[in-house]
């Protein structure tokens, strides 16, 4: 669904969001379906996949000491605070403040090394899709600390609710590789991977359609699959 512009909380409402608002504006019928989409697909998902996420949390908990689901504080649609879940990858005495997981990062467990390479830590948030906190194709959920330093045109992105996958998610499934050589990891991520994740969000409000959602999707199961 997508708020009437007055509604909006002031921090988005500029120039430069406008213009993409103007865009979803005009495709509100989708939006429409896409939420029903959302609700239908992530219900019969959850069911369907529940021995896998049994399996999965079984794994984790047997694994390591701590709780089977990670919950952490991420933006989503309008800046709203919400609790993404995740099952556990890390070690419950690891620091999980810090924003930025690298290659080999000493803090994913070896169960949490499967689950991440596999994407399988991300199927809890099937029920933050049914709960209307995410959906399945949008701008993946950033931590406060990054959109703190969005510009007023990467706020677009606030439009929408945060997503399961993306184009972005896609290009940048390896982004701990990519930064596991950085002296300052969160600063290579600022300054040279959030900018590229940005333009292509951005890209994807421009040009949303429901068709292009379900390329995306499948996009993403090809590349999950290419990885395993």
């Amino acid at each position: 669904m997508l708020a009437s512009w007055e509604k909006l909380p002031d921090f988005i409402k500029s120039a430069a969001v406008k213009q993409y608002y103007d865009v979803l504006r005009q495709r509100i019928v989708q939006l429409v379906f896409k939420r029903i989409a959302d609700i239908i697909f992530s219900a019969v998902l959850f069911v369907a996949l529940l021995p896998i996420m049994l399996v999965c949390a079984a794994a984790v908990k047997l694994s390591s000491e701590g709780d089977v689901i990670f919950k952490q504080q991420r933006l989503t649609g309008y800046g709203r605070l919400f609790n993404v879940y995740k099952f556990r990858t890390m070690y419950a005495t690891a620091e999980h403040d810090l924003p930025i997981t690298t290659h080999n990062d000493d803090r994913v467990t070896a169960v949490g090394h499967f689950l991440r390479k596999t994407h399988l830590d991300e199927l809890p948030q099937l029920w933050n899709i049914l709960k209307g906190d995410m959906t399945f194709v949008g701008t993946r959920p950033e931590v406060p600390c990054f959109v703190d330093e969005y510009n007023a045109e990467w706020l677009a992105t606030l439009l929408l609710p945060a997503g399961l996958t993306s184009w972005a998610s896609v290009f940048f499934r390896n982004e701990a590789e990519l930064i596991n050589k950085a002296e300052n990891a969160k600063e290579i991520y600022m300054n040279e991977i959030l900018p590229l994740k940005m333009e292509m969000n951005l890209n994807y409000i421009k040009n949303f359609s429901l068709k292009n959602d379900v390329v995306i999707i499948f996009e993403t199961i090809k590349a999950v699959l290419t990885d395993i």
